[in-house]
């Protein structure tokens, strides 16, 4: 175009028409002369008011394409076209709003009035005005749902006039502007689908993704994008590859040939990745089931010098998937763990919950992590969903990190939502409870309803775990229990009990210690007994079994059978002899358990003279050699209450109290009696104590013993002390007492608060009652 100063002198003196001409001259040639441009912006300015509607959409479209932005001649523009858009047909409004967003220039006076004068006139509008319409709605971010609605009815009609940029603009367009209808997506997917050919590598990656947005899934549709795609994989870019393995993941949608192309492909174009096409890459692997080794080392090591810029979401995804994969880069992992505590404000509660799951599989624990993971978490619970609530309570449990504010607000959440929880989120959520000794009985009563409508659903794992889980709750030594609450809180259920007798059934022995003792508590107060002799019968059975651990698990079955049914005279008599060879077995741990079995019978149903001398002479000589435990203290209590010969009282003190003395920690392994430790103490404190009387004297000497040696334990034992003295203060003789002052104050001179308090309360009473 010859641009010389006669040209550019005439041009004021072109019409309206001639001007939009020459600058479409420009746009056709594409030549793009800025000198010639501004000239033309001088006299164009002082004629557009005089511009018809064909005119002024002709002037800025052309600016447009041209890529020229002038501010006051747009804002100029934008003021004289308001008024006039009612003249625009749909060309020039579709023009119009295109060339504005191509201008990155946005007025929202206009944007309304355009809207309002457009949806009145889609009907007129052809496929590419309609593409364009919504496409720049959603570049300026403006959603109207009127004018998406008529959008929408109208172009559905339309669709199979369009061509395949169309196509692929229009359905992500409703994407972005989150609009999902039916009809549309029906009718969209059956002409996609006939020109999935001619669909560039852009237009297929944005149409999976959208169908993928939308959670439209139509196999035979995806079927052939997959053949049409796997061919075309190298030209597609770093978004469009993201794109479209995020996309088959989310319609878990496997295709072993595209998978391997796609992985060949991007494995070369990593470095191209950005933070979000990282995280969603590995994503979709993980989702896809698929393992290639080489491009997640490359994915790593690409990923490693990108993390900076990845976002929480990006981080969380990130984390899970290597999880899942197995693999453990601990540079990588403690990197991101870095980062993801200053961004975890920035989390949903989704990747709030695979975050910390993420970091507890990985076996990776950082304190400063957990910390503000609690505090950011705490006040979003409820936006948690079941899973994720099951999965954060139990992440903290394992970590053995307790935080009684967030478990409160756990609890109350949780409460609410506890009849959405699957199996395995019901039985994490006790077992995690029980790990931190945490009990709420309004939880405890809804748990359980939610559990007896899915019992049949659970699996042994499951099942074991729950069972073993609310067993702690309700039957530690530290919780005081309403035992009239469980009549109503815990009703019976025959699947419940089936479920234990398949525990008994089972080789899993780890959870069997304390199921059976909750069942037979449940059902004690509801007479369920026709399952009980089968129970029965198979603990028998179990009694002299080869394995260990099932003795063990028989022996406890047997505490809860024993505490919670009416026994025959015969079977006590059966179980008696089983339970006095158990003294003898080859098993530290299974001599103890069957010295807690046989307490427990003979409290309940007591045992005949010759059985009493039998078993007192057994048990001292087993507590003498050290073949026994704390645990044989009951049976010996049991005993001097059934003997009353002074002589054999004072051998069982005597035995208890020097085998308390050189008690030796290392042989207490099982669990039970680590749990009933500190009440083993107490027992045969209380034994002591309450035996003194007229014969204080006699053992004077070595209770004080006793006393000062366990005082040189740990801090519970000393706690262990202080409770039961408290307890009794007012059940003993006061002379006896006041004897025991001076060990009190020398309890307060202890650095341990809770001690000093409860010896503070001793002394109280002491003094009230001596």
């Amino acid at each position: 175009m010859i641009c010389g100063e006669g040209v550019l002198r005439d041009l004021s003196s072109y019409s309206n028409a001639r001007l939009c001409r020459e600058i479409g001259k420009l746009v056709h040639r594409g030549h793009k002369d800025d000198s010639y441009i501004r000239y033309w912006l001088n006299a164009a300015i002082c004629k557009l008011e005089e511009f018809n509607a064909q005119e002024l959409s002709r002037g800025i479209w052309s600016l447009a394409r041209l890529g020229y932005r002038e501010d006051e001649f747009i804002r100029e523009w934008v003021r004289i076209s308001i008024p006039k858009l009612s003249e625009f047909n749909a060309q020039n409004l579709s023009n119009s709003i295109w060339s504005l967003v191509r201008l990155g220039y946005r007025d929202d006076c206009f944007i309304r009035e355009w809207v309002a004068v457009s949806t009145g006139k889609l009907k007129e509008f052809n496929c590419q005005n309609l593409s364009n319409s919504i496409w720049s709605l959603v570049l300026f971010g403006y959603k109207d749902d009127a004018f998406i609605k008529g959008w929408v009815r109208v172009s559905t009609r339309k669709l199979s006039e369009c061509n395949v940029q169309d196509l692929s603009s229009n359905m992500w367009s409703l994407v972005r502007l989150g609009y999902r209808d039916a009809d549309f997506l029906r009718e969209w997917v059956t002409v996609s689908a006939g020109k999935l050919k001619e669909f560039n590598c852009q237009n297929l990656s944005n149409s999976i993704w959208s169908l993928a947005h939308f959670g439209w899934r139509d196999d035979a549709f995806i079927r052939e994008w997959v053949s049409v795609s796997i061919g075309r994989l190298g030209e597609f870019n770093a978004q469009g590859l993201s794109n479209s393995i995020w996309s088959l993941a989310r319609f878990s949608y496997r295709d072993d040939d595209f998978i391997k192309g796609w992985v060949r492909v991007s494995t070369r174009k990593l470095l191209e990745f950005n933070a979000q096409n990282l995280s969603n890459s590995i994503w979709g692997l993980v989702h896809l089931g698929y393992r290639d080794d080489q491009f997640i080392r490359e994915w790593v090591k690409v990923s490693a010098r990108k993390l900076l810029k990845f976002n929480a979401q990006d981080l969380s995804n990130s984390m899970w998937s290597l999880e899942r994969f197995g693999y453990r880069y601990d540079d990588f992992i403690e990197e991101c763990v870095r980062l993801t505590i200053g961004k975890l404000g920035q989390c949903n509660s989704k990747d709030l919950s695979s975050s910390i799951l993420s970091v507890v599989r990985f076996g990776h624990r950082n304190d400063l992590f957990i910390r503000e993971w609690v505090r950011v978490a705490g006040v979003r619970l409820r936006d948690f969903n079941e899973q994720s609530l099951s999965n954060s309570l139990w992440s903290l449990g394992y970590f053995g990190y307790r935080d009684d504010n967030f478990i409160r607000e756990w609890v109350k959440v949780s409460i609410g939502k506890l009849l959405k929880f699957n199996c395995q989120n019901l039985s994490n959520s006790i077992w995690s409870l029980a790990q931190f000794g945490y009990r709420d009985d309004g939880f405890i009563m809804e748990w359980t309803r939610a559990v007896d409508r899915r019992l049949e659903l659970f699996n042994l794992r499951d099942l074991e775990q729950s069972i073993t889980g609310l067993s702690c709750l309700l039957f530690r030594r530290d919780v005081k229990l309403n035992e009239s609450e469980l009549v109503w809180m815990l009703y019976p259920s025959q699947t419940l009990v089936r479920g234990i007798e398949a525990l008994l059934r089972s080789d899993v022995l780890n959870t069997k210690l304390m199921g059976l003792y909750l069942v037979s508590k449940v059902s004690e107060k509801w007479q369920v007994q026709e399952c009980v002799s089968a129970i029965i019968e198979m603990l028998h059975i179990s009694l002299r079994d080869q394995n260990k651990g099932i003795r063990i698990g028989a022996c406890l079955g047997m505490l809860g059978v024993i505490s919670g049914y009416g026994v025959r005279d015969e079977m006590v008599r059966a179980l008696l002899g089983e339970l006095r060879l158990l003294l003898h077995d080859s098993e530290w741990v299974v001599r103890n358990v069957s010295c807690i079995v046989l307490e427990k019978l003979t409290r309940m149903y007591g045992i005949d003279a010759y059985n009493v001398s039998v078993l007192l002479e057994e048990v001292c000589s087993l507590l003498e050699a050290g073949k026994v435990g704390g645990a044989s203290y009951g049976v010996l209590r049991e005993m001097g209450l059934r003997v009353n010969v002074i002589s054999e009282k004072k051998k069982i003190l005597k035995t208890m109290c020097t085998a308390e003395m050189r008690r030796d920690k290392g042989y207490e392994v099982l669990d039970v009696e680590r749990r009933l430790e500190d009440a083993l103490l107490n027992r045969i404190l209380e034994k002591i104590l309450c035996w003194l009387g007229g014969g204080k004297l006699m053992l004077e000497g070595a209770v004080e013993a006793l006393l000062y040696d366990t005082w040189e334990g740990d801090d519970g034992k000393k706690i262990s002390v202080c409770e039961r003295l408290y307890e009794l203060s007012f059940d003993t003789g006061g002379d006896v007492l006041v004897e025991w002052m001076e060990l009190l104050l020398s309890m307060v001179r202890e650095g341990d608060w809770e001690v000093i308090q409860i010896s503070y309360r001793s002394i109280e009473r002491l003094g009230r009652e001596g």
